[in-house]
């Protein structure tokens, strides 16, 4: 089985941590029937998100940022497609998702950043159930990218296999770089 790591700005994660942010956005999916449908979310390290926190919860927040901050079970994925309005010729996207038990209200986002986000493309909502809150936040080098699964003979820890590359003794398949957007890793 496979897991997934998403990389995600700090303010975005502080609302899903908040509970106000109840559906992530993105521009793909993962589509492996081998996904578990378990996300691990890494929070960036993106100044000016982490900005749009409000100050009483910066400090608390901070923990997490360049770590990995908890995990969820994306339990259903819709999809949304940008509807074209013929007067003004633009695209925009309007709450026309597959399902009808949400809204883009749950992404947190508004009608202008969908519409920037988006970029005239179908966009997918990942649902967010059973979040779990990681009270002391994950380094990405204690996950995997999807390999075999052996001990490693150099004793730091357990590892997935036995390619280590001979300049540095490290796992070649420790996570040590985020995803830009999400990568498969081993199920956790």
């Amino acid at each position: 089985m496979k897991s997934v790591l998403r990389s995600i700005k700090p303010y975005y994660l502080y609302l899903i941590i908040t509970g106000r942010k109840t559906v992530e956005l993105g521009k793909d999916f993962p589509v492996s029937p081998e996904w578990d449908r378990k996300v691990e979310l890494y929070c960036s390290k993106d100044k000016k998100s982490f900005k749009r926190i409000p100050e009483e919860d910066r400090e608390w927040m901070r923990k997490y940022i360049g770590k990995v901050a908890c995990r969820f079970v994306c339990d259903k994925i819709d999809e949304m497609l940008p509807d074209y309005n013929p007067i003004t010729k633009q695209f925009f996207y309007n709450n026309n998702w597959e399902s009808n038990d949400w809204n883009s209200n749950d992404t947190c986002l508004s009608t202008e950043e969908l519409n920037v986000y988006g970029k005239r493309k179908p966009l997918y909502g990942w649902h967010i159930t059973d979040l779990k809150i990681y009270d002391k936040a994950k380094r990405l080098d204690e996950f995997y990218k999807v390999g075999k699964h052996e001990a490693c003979k150099y004793g730091k820890k357990t590892c997935l296999n036995l390619r280590i590359t001979d300049f540095c003794k490290r796992c070649e398949f420790e996570i040590t770089r985020p995803p830009q957007s999400w990568q498969y890793m081993e199920a956790v």
